[in-house]
């Protein structure tokens, strides 16, 4: 068997085992913790949807006095506020909602339709109006709502809360509206201590909103107060697990950057009965909640494509981040500042950058901490071990895109470039393929002469290659190049948003889907099958028709399920590869004669063993025979 068939095997023999210890040894779940399941008491689906998770990092970026709508600090469920809430003892602090949805009002932005709602001046809604980013809802084909939260239920995105501090901003606080402009909202809320401001600015160039947020102290001596923003993305229970046939479901995860590190957890990661990893990416990789402190640049909500992020713009560094499951289907991100005195006269001001929207690596980039600084949200998109490689990729497909405005094509284009790229080693490589077929029957003839000697055998046909200028790992070169770039590009495909619903032509609509009628997956088997039929191969018999048959049929397989965009660029290198040794079968001159090895050699030069066990006539019998 071939080193090359060799390394095939393994790699497909690593992710069957892979496979099979997730189905066989997946830790039991452990049981939930009564605390962070079901405290908060909400278990209406707050914040975003899996379809875009987007939506609740939004909620993040306000940090009013708000709860985050997780059935507020009197453990009141989000389901039934509909009622003003009072905590026994204390009269109610403000006006307070009458109803879930609120009053709301709708501005325009060049992403999508924004629309918020008074009650606890929180985004209600952000539609996305690109016709691509549409998802099927009982039964109908809608935009992409970055705010999936159950209507009627809540809570909705853009809520905070003020824990431990000697004010109380309840979840269902009823904001009036007092300035409305094109791109402009300013809502203010005022109980007995506290007057609370908070302010929209939709940046018309990205989908960023900039929300500010005042806390005046109306009462004549200081007050303690601590602010907290929290974030949640709800789980669809009808929402497929990840699988071979399903690798990229639409999975809400909770994120915190803190320290320069990325923590992602599903609520499956959460509970431990799935690993932290998700389509979107592994963060750090671990299970069970999340309770980080340090420097916190964001946090956020995402599902596959849609990201909603909170960053924060104050300079203050140290801050706790958390991510805990919040009812059957939540995920609850929070971020905790450290307490702080508000003093009268001396009111608490925040600022955050909101962004909402698909995962565009440009627009994510574009998005700034404090003082300008890199927030790093392009982190979101977390492309692992090959983000080297998938970053400049994505970048040329980019520019493939702008000129003929096509991702199939620019699929094309960047499979060219790659094969250009790594044209030097795959020619070696075919060379050396041609070569170990030529030296095949010298082979056979040291495996059968040394069959015992394994040690010995591995000498000679050392001595075999280096005496015929061959490196026997010459022909994995090139698969060893081509792997990385697969993975690289399956991993591009599949949290690239740019080919969310892009079509190629025909029955191809969506690029980061499988193949709906599997035409590619069997052109990709022919043509693999035609490459091994005109190239050499260094075995004969049962082991040469099981690779010529063997493996196309199991690449036909894989891509059944998997991105078209992915059997694309595969399909096109397999054709590219397949011409390619068919020029080199033609044009290549022929081989220079085998070289035999020390042994053969030492063999012919001695001559045949004579039937006694003496040698026969050679140089050394001659000089015995004249002494």
């Amino acid at each position: 068997m071939s080193s090359t068939v060799r390394i095939i095997l393994t790699v497909v023999i690593c992710l069957g085992l892979l496979v099979a210890y997730e189905m066989l040894f997946r830790p039991p779940a452990p049981p939930p913790d009564a605390g962070s399941a079901s405290g908060t008491g909400t278990a209406s689906g707050t914040g975003t949807a899996s379809g875009t998770g987007a939506a609740s990092g939004t909620g993040a970026a306000s940090g009013t006095g708000t709860a985050s709508g997780t059935g507020t600090a009197g453990g009141t469920a989000a389901g039934a506020a509909s009622k003003p809430t009072v905590v026994e003892g204390k009269p109610p602090a403000g006006p307070r909602s009458a109803t879930v949805e609120g009053k709301q009002v709708t501005l325009s932005h060049p992403s999508g339709k924004v629309t918020f709602t008074d009650r606890g001046a929180a985004l209600r809604s952000w539609s996305l109006s690109n016709p691509r980013y549409r998802e099927t809802k009982e039964g109908r084909l809608v935009p992409v709502d970055l705010v999936q939260t159950e209507a009627g239920k809540g809570p909705w995105p853009l809520l905070t809360l003020f824990p431990g501090s000697e004010f109380e901003v309840p979840p269902d606080a009823e904001f009036k509206l007092v300035k409305q402009e094109a791109q402009l909202l300013r809502y203010v809320w005022q109980s007995d201590k506290v007057r609370v401001t908070k302010q929209y600015d939709l940046d018309a160039r990205w989908p960023v909103m900039w929300m500010s947020l005042q806390v005046e102290n109306l009462t004549s001596k200081a007050l303690r107060q601590r602010l907290e923003v929290k974030l949640h993305g709800r789980q669809d229970p009808h929402s497929a697990a990840p699988s071979f046939t399903n690798p990229y479901p639409r999975i809400p995860t909770g994120l915190c950057y803190v320290n320069g590190e990325l923590h992602r957890r599903s609520l499956a990661g959460i509970l431990g009965t799935e690993s932290g990893c998700t389509a979107a990416g592994c963060g750090s990789g671990e299970q069970g909640p999340v309770n980080k402190v340090g420097e916190t640049l964001w946090l956020a909500t995402d599902d596959r494509y849609f990201l909603t992020a909170v960053v924060p713009q104050s300079p203050q560094r140290e801050r706790r981040c958390e991510i805990k499951q919040l009812g059957d289907q939540l995920i609850e991100v929070s971020l905790l500042y450290s307490e702080g005195s508000l003093e009268p006269g001396k009111p608490l001001k925040e600022k955050f950058a909101v962004f909402a929207g698909a995962k565009e690596l440009h627009q994510m980039d574009a998005v700034k901490g404090p003082q300008g600084s890199e927030a790093h949200l392009g982190e979101a998109i977390e492309l692992g071990w090959f983000a080297v490689l998938c970053r400049p990729m994505l970048w040329l497909m980019h520019k493939f895109y702008a000129l003929f405005g096509n991702w199939g094509i620019a699929i094309i284009l960047l499979t060219l470039v790659v094969k250009l790229l790594t044209l030097y080693w795959t020619q070696k490589s075919m060379r050396s393929m041609r070569a170990m077929q030529k030296l095949k029957p010298e082979i056979d003839r040291l495996r059968e002469k040394y069959k015992e000697d394994k040690q010995r055998l591995n000498q000679e046909m050392m001595g075999l290659y280096k005496a015929n200028k061959v490196n026997p790992l010459g022909g994995c070169l090139p698969m060893l190049i081509q792997m990385p770039v697969w993975f690289a590009l399956y991993r591009t495909l599949g949290n690239a948003v740019e080919l969310y619903h892009s079509s190629f032509f025909g029955w191809i609509t969506d690029l980061t889907a499988p193949d709906p009628y599997y035409v590619l997956p069997l052109l990709l088997g022919a043509a693999m099958y035609g490459q091994q039929a005109i190239t050499p191969q260094p075995m004969e018999g049962p082991q040469a028709k099981m690779m010529k048959y063997f493996m196309p049929g199991m690449f036909t397989v894989m891509m059944l399920w998997l991105p078209s965009g992915l059997t694309l660029y595969i399909f096109v290198n397999t054709l590219l590869t397949m011409l390619h040794q068919w020029y080199m079968n033609k044009s290549d001159p022929p081989m220079a004669p085998v070289k035999a090895s020390p042994a053969t050699r030492e063999t012919a030069t001695k001559g045949p063993q004579g039937g006694n066990g003496q040698r026969g006539a050679g140089p050394r019998g001659q000089k015995k025979k004249k002494g």
